[in-house]
């Protein structure tokens, strides 16, 4: 065997440290830093959820709190006065009907259907009850019978007004969502 020179023996030992390099990142290093990374990540979620969370709030603050949403409930009752529903039974909803039905013809429009569709998922003191409305006659006596509802002591709430023309061209369709 032939001795090695020096150029041959500093290539051998930096042939050697690349190797070891080599194998040292690619078994040692990489999957250290992954999981450092992994982590970095989730410490970063928890702290988000951490900033996110609201401070609790001390007892007095939740005591003040609440005396203040039940005097701004009594006023909202007080105000409620001359209103037909105050519980929401079904003679308080009868009566309501009734009204907006003495509307409806007072304002020369044509009951079509009154449907019941069940409780609405709104309401600032209680489920209302949600009908459909389908009725027939001109625009502005529309307009007069909407102007009728929004003068009711009661709070109703309108939504999903339609109109079509019906047939012979005149009288329009008109389809509505009340919630009373």
């Amino acid at each position: 065997m032939k001795k090695l020179t020096k150029l041959e023996k500093f290539g051998m030992a930096a042939a050697i440290v690349v190797i070891g390099t080599y194998f040292y990142m690619g078994k040692v290093y990489d999957p250290q830093a992954a999981s450092l990374k992994k982590t970095v990540t989730s410490l970063n979620k928890i702290i988000q959820e951490i900033n996110a969370m609201e401070e609790v709030k001390s007892e007095r603050s939740i005591r003040k709190t609440v005396e203040k949403r039940e005097a701004e409930l009594a006023v909202l009752k007080e105000n409620q006065g001359g209103s037909v529903r105050q519980t929401g039974d079904e003679s308080e909803i009868t009566t309501l009907m009734t009204d907006i039905n003495q509307r409806i013809e007072g304002s020369g429009l044509k009951a079509l259907a009154i449907l019941p569709m069940g409780e609405a998922e709104t309401g600032l003191l209680g489920g209302f009850k949600k009908y459909s409305l389908q009725i027939s006659g001109r625009y502005y006596p529309f307009l007069g019978f909407i102007k009728g509802l929004e003068s009711m002591e009661d709070a109703v709430v309108i939504e999903h007004i339609t109109m079509e023309k019906m047939d012979d061209g005149l009288p329009l369709r008109i389809s509505l969502d009340l919630m009373i």
